[in-house]
């Protein structure tokens, strides 16, 4: 409970107090960790890896 009362105050500061107006349509629950050598890496908030841009240096 306590997460979410910091989440509202944040976005509240965000989206008040810096003139900023949008609409959160989702949240990515996900944090991705991989190696050095891997770029562009991505996964959407709907958890399916976005591959397209990856690269392997």
């Amino acid at each position: 409970m306590a997460e979410f009362r910091c989440k509202v105050s944040v976005d509240h500061l965000i989206n008040h107090d810096a003139g900023v107006n949008w609409i959160d349509l989702y949240h990515s629950p996900y944090i991705n960790v991989s190696r050095k050598n891997i770029e562009h890496l991505g996964q959407n908030p709907f958890g399916r890896f976005t591959l397209e841009e990856t690269v392997k240096k």
